[in-house]
């Protein structure tokens, strides 16, 4: 891992998401990108006031700066501030194409009508558009090296486990155990197809450890607490699917409920190739 994008707003909820970034920097010795969208105020007054370009970007970076050295006071890593006035989202991605990160890392407030609509949203639609796998880490989660990650599996790879590649990559940065999660609706039985791909998964999963699990549970995210629960787990895995964006962009999707309703962090793996153009509906799984 050579890069990790962090993108602040100087929230709590940002600040222990920035604290989270640099301690898995720290382990892997990793660059640190730390980003912040700053926005162009138009004042609501008939008199113009005159809005120096220079002097809000100068702000912005001195706010990073700031930021930089309560995060690395003794400047063990190499953090490069970033500012740039527009949408969060869209800049984020315009940092991701010029940086190349191998991870973004995001906070995530805690649940509440206000929070989940405005920064749910920003995030879902940030892992929606990124081609990069994103961390979520929720206010209230505390930093834990992921020794121990739950992948929770439904079954929607082709014949490629291609898109599984960052999370294999990211599994054997941290010496990772797996816990395969496999959730099935009450009386469901394996098929024909989830047996198969089942097969190609343990293939794939061969050279790291890992161990299955089956559960019952008609709620994906009801499955998933109750399996974190009962179990030492530090990191939660994640597919996110096109279609839960687009039907839950202002709605409880899957990833939505896991955030803020979780103290784990949740890795999200881009459900498509980093070679695709972001606008192309082409996805592999």
């Amino acid at each position: 891992m050579k890069t990790i994008l962090i993108p602040t707003d100087y929230s709590d909820a940002a600040k222990n998401a920035s604290h989270y970034g640099v301690e898995l920097a720290k382990f892997t010795k990793a660059k640190v990108i730390l980003f912040h969208s700053y926005h162009i105020h138009v004042p609501a007054t008939e008199v113009p006031i005159l809005v120096s370009y220079d002097d809000l970007e100068q702000e912005s970076m001195n706010k990073l700066n700031a930021e930089k050295r309560l995060l690395d006071p003794t400047n063990e890593l190499d953090i490069e501030c970033v500012a740039l006035a527009g949408f969060a989202v869209d800049n984020i991605i315009e940092v991701e194409d010029s940086h190349k990160p191998d991870l973004i890392i995001m906070g995530m407030r805690g649940a509440g009508k206000f929070s989940e609509y405005l920064f749910g949203s920003i995030t879902t639609a940030l892992i929606s558009k990124a081609v990069t796998p994103v961390i979520v880490v929720p206010e209230n989660a505390a930093f834990r090296l992921p020794k121990k990650i739950t992948f929770a599996c439904d079954y929607n790879l082709t014949q490629t486990t291609a898109v599984l590649d960052p999370l294999k990559k990211f599994i054997k940065t941290f010496d990772s155990e797996v816990m395969i999660l496999n959730l099935l609706k009450e009386k469901e039985v394996m098929n024909t197809q989830k047996a198969s791909i089942g097969i190609i998964l343990e293939n794939f999963m061969e050279d790291v450890t890992h161990n299955y699990y089956f559960e019952e549970d008609d709620d994906f995210i009801h499955g998933i607490v109750n399996f974190v629960e009962k179990h030492s787990t530090d990191l939660i895995a994640i597919v996110p699917h096109k279609h839960s964006f687009i039907q839950n962009l202002f709605k409880e999707s899957h990833t939505k409920r896991l955030a803020f309703h979780s103290i784990i962090p949740l890795l999200t793996i881009p459900g498509k190739s980093k070679v695709i153009h972001r606008n192309t509906d082409l996805f592999m799984i």
